[in-house]
């Protein structure tokens, strides 16, 4: 069984319960749902940038000094990410990292979730960690991505460093040639 296959069926209690954690390395081409968000003309290589990800399990007590299991979930990668100045792609890194605590019940999940900082999630028998791992990267993308500097030139508009440049000679207001008219009529003698 590969590694990525794995994650799709993890032991979640044997691995909190003995402390374990582990590392592994995956490719954007393993995360349909993050690839689908890349610009449409990234590199063809994309594909094969590499996901680094690790877990670690371990146990705390809960208030009533009952051990709960509780794991975290780091991954790291780039993306590209169609730049909303230019349109062109830019590489973004995407990091993110999470701490789940796990409880028996869907009902105990829901209860302790809506009052909890971190996310409860119930035991499954083979719980599905490399979905866990694609989510929080969804999570992690920026609402905006930017290039520091756009390698092509922009429309003047889209720029707004350069925005003041577009502007055309701004032509003398139709109102004020009538003011003037008027003016110059009230100040001649000759009427």
């Amino acid at each position: 069984m590969s590694q990525t296959n794995s994650l799709h069926h993890f032991q979640i209690k044997t691995f909190t319960r003995n402390a374990q954690e582990c590392t592994g390395q995956s490719t954007l081409a393993d995360f349909p749902r993050l690839l689908a968000e890349a610009a449409d003309d990234a590199p063809a290589a994309h594909t094969d940038t590499p996901v680094q990800w690790r877990l670690a399990g371990e146990l705390r007590p809960d208030a009533e000094g009952k051990p709960q299991s509780w794991l975290l979930v780091q991954a790291g990668t780039e993306v590209y990410l169609p730049c909303q100045r230019c349109l062109q792609p830019v590489a973004v890194p995407v990091q993110s990292e999470q701490w789940f605590r796990f409880v028996d019940t869907e009902q105990q999940a829901d209860e302790q979730d809506a009052e909890s900082d971190e996310d409860v999630l119930t035991f499954e028998e083979g719980q599905d960690v490399h979905s866990l791992l694609e989510d929080d990267l969804l999570m992690a993308l920026p609402m905006v991505a930017l290039h520091d500097e756009c390698p092509v030139p922009l429309h003047p508009a889209a720029d707004p460093a350069r925005k003041n440049e577009a502007e055309p000679a701004r032509k003398p207001s139709p109102f004020a040639a009538l003011a003037s008219l008027r003016l110059s009529a009230r100040d001649d003698p000759s009427d």
